[in-house]
């Protein structure tokens, strides 16, 4: 969504949220169209296959432009913590593409407020940790911690030497993915305290990176109100 507005691809670029796209096809595919220089159709608004109209992708999913997934929380994935983080640092995206702060709420951030939300990341951390230790333990792996002399610590994976050896236990792994996770924690924190000193991000030729431009739904052509 940060664009170098001095690269030409990006001149000819926009920005469509797939709200808009699943609560206002009509609208959206119109104006889209009209950006492309295209006819619209009123197939972009639905999908189809060789099985016919809003066939399933994959098991599970929802079926065509039904809207569920814009109203789904995902609460199994993220945690209010995680989130109003998230939306702290994502603000100025949030305002630039019309989104409201569910989470986050106005309140001043400094330093310990980073440190406070990333070390309640339960959710988001406990879904780190169990995948690293299944990828460890299914691929006969360790993690060996290796100073790198500037009071960090990096990671290296290595192999189980022989195939004969014996598995450390469950509990080893789960050791190693918390290590993991405590270490993402740290860079997190080191990480967010640089973008509250107001870390700008440039192009090669030292300019700003700008915001793409969104795009802009006829009102008299809505169904739904636009998404929030």
């Amino acid at each position: 969504f940060m664009i170098d507005w001095q690269d030409r691809l990006f001149q000819d670029s926009i920005l469509v949220r797939f709200e808009d796209g699943k609560l206002n096809p009509k609208a959206t595919f119109t104006a889209l169209a009209e950006f492309l220089d295209i006819p619209y159709t009123e197939s972009m608004t639905y999908c189809s296959g060789v099985k016919g109209l809003n066939p399933e992708s994959m098991k599970g999913n929802v079926l065509g432009f039904d809207p569920a997934t814009v109203y789904r929380t995902y609460d199994e994935y993220a945690d209010d913590n995680e989130r109003a983080f998230l939306e702290f640092f994502f603000r100025d995206v949030y305002e630039a593409y019309g989104y409201d702060f569910q989470y986050y709420n106005g309140e001043d951030v400094d330093q310990e407020w980073v440190k406070e939300k990333i070390q309640n990341f339960t959710r988001l951390n406990s879904c780190i940790a169990e995948s690293w230790k299944k990828s460890l333990k299914v691929s006969r792996k360790v993690i060996k911690k290796v100073p790198d002399g500037n009071e960090n610590t990096r990671f290296q994976i290595l192999n189980l030497k022989k195939e004969n050896e014996e598995d450390p236990s469950d509990t080893v792994f789960e050791q190693m993915a918390q290590e993991v996770v405590e270490k993402m924690n740290k860079d997190r924190y080191r990480f967010a305290c640089c973008l509250l000193e107001g870390l700008n991000f440039i192009n090669r030729r030292g300019q700003p990176l700008h915001m793409m431009k969104p795009l802009k739904l006829d009102p008299a052509l809505l169904e739904q109100p636009l998404y929030h």
